[in-house]
C-alpha cells in the first residue's frame, strides 16, 4: 500500500526539503531551522540526501 501511494505522488529528496522548509518559513515563531531528508536507496550504491539550514535572523 505504501509503495503504491508513493508511485502515485513521487517526490525527490530535494522536493521534500523545499516543501517542509517553505512551511516552516511561513511561521513567524520559527526563527531558524534545519531540514534534512535521506532516501536509503535499495537499487543504487548510494543514498539520496538533501538538506537546508536557514536563519531568519540573518535576513536584511
Amino acid at each position: 500500500m505504501v509503495t503504491e501511494q508513493a508511485y502515485e505522488n513521487p517526490r525527490f529528496v530535494e522536493d521534500m526539503v523545499r516543501l517542509v522548509s517553505s512551511d516552516l518559513y511561513e511561521h513567524d515563531f520559527i526563527k531558524q531551522f534545519h531540514v534534512k531528508c535521506v532516501n536509503e536507496e535499495s537499487i543504487h550504491l548510494h543514498d539520496a540526501i538533501a538538506s537546508i539550514t536557514y536563519d531568519k535572523r540573518k535576513e536584511k
